[in-house]
């Protein structure tokens, strides 16, 4: 299961990962912030739980205390708490862990509009953590994140139609979503969708276009991106042949823990097809 201060808590491909709501916390000091949550100011108790979670320089977090000013913020309706509070109940930190509670809680900061909370609201939905199964009505609310530029739903929507997760594959569509989160940033939708453009078959200018964000991909340290990388230009499938680049960035890959790619170096097996 993959862990991390942007993808929390998730578990399938990829990419299916909840994610939670930060902000900058402002110039207010602990203390003041403390005062107005204490006076029932939700964002200064959203605040408040943002920094006990997070800890500070030399502080470790909180994650009692910040459930429990997420709380105070989530009943007094700030969707980015209700959103908090629901990845907290759902990994069970600061609290028991509660899927049936986080889904309820990731529900009313969709209900508002929270990207965040709409893409949560939709994995629980594709794997029917805390109630109901429901794909088509996940894909709903991840489509309704994806809409407002939420780059985890774009990327967990790719995956649903590349994997064939409870739909029927369709990489064309996969490629739509996957565009879209490539576009910000997100490393393993640039890889895939390169896998997408390497497959399709279209000549020379979709294996550039693969290349293009291949580089992409394995600049961000993506080891599979940088193992593909290193087979095209081993080559020469979209980019000039270059045996010296190809090993440097099998290597890459290697060094991360990549199995696939040590074996490639040490065999020299290096016009495999890619992405396999």
């Amino acid at each position: 299961m993959h862990t991390g201060r942007n993808g929390r808590c998730g578990g399938w491909v990829v990419l299916l990962a909840l994610g939670g709501c930060a902000v900058a916390p402002g110039e207010r000091t602990p203390a003041e912030l403390h005062a107005a949550a204490c006076g029932g100011d939700a964002s200064a108790a959203y605040l408040l739980a943002l920094r006990c979670e997070q800890g500070g320089p030399g502080e470790a977090g909180d994650p009692v205390a910040a459930a429990r000013w997420y709380t105070a913020a989530a009943i007094a309706g700030h969707a980015a708490a209700q959103n908090n509070l629901g990845l907290l109940c759902h990994q069970g930190l600061g609290v028991p862990r509660d899927h049936e509670a986080a889904r309820r809680w990731f529900e009313l900061s969709a209900a508002q509009g929270n990207a965040h909370g709409e893409t949560n609201l939709g994995i629980a939905l594709l794997y029917g953590h805390g109630g109901p199964r429901d794909i088509a009505r996940g894909c709903e609310r991840l489509a309704a994140a994806a809409g407002r530029g939420n780059v985890r739903a774009q990327a967990v929507l790719g995956s649903v139609w590349y994997e064939g997760f409870g739909v029927a594959a369709d990489h064309a569509e996969a490629a739509r979503w996957y565009e879209l989160a490539a576009a910000q940033g997100n490393a393993t939708a640039q890889h895939r969708l390169a896998l997408i453009l390497l497959r399709r078959g279209g000549g020379p200018a979709d294996d550039a276009a693969a290349v293009v964000w291949l580089q992409a991909a394995a600049a961000q340290g993506h080891a599979l991106a940088q193992h593909d990388l290193g087979l095209l230009h081993a080559q020469g499938r979209g980019v000039e042949r270059d045996l010296v680049a190809s090993r440097g960035l099998l290597g890459q890959a290697a060094q991360q823990g990549l199995g696939i790619a040590r074996a490639r170096l040490a065999t020299a097996a290096l016009a495999a097809p890619v992405g396999r």
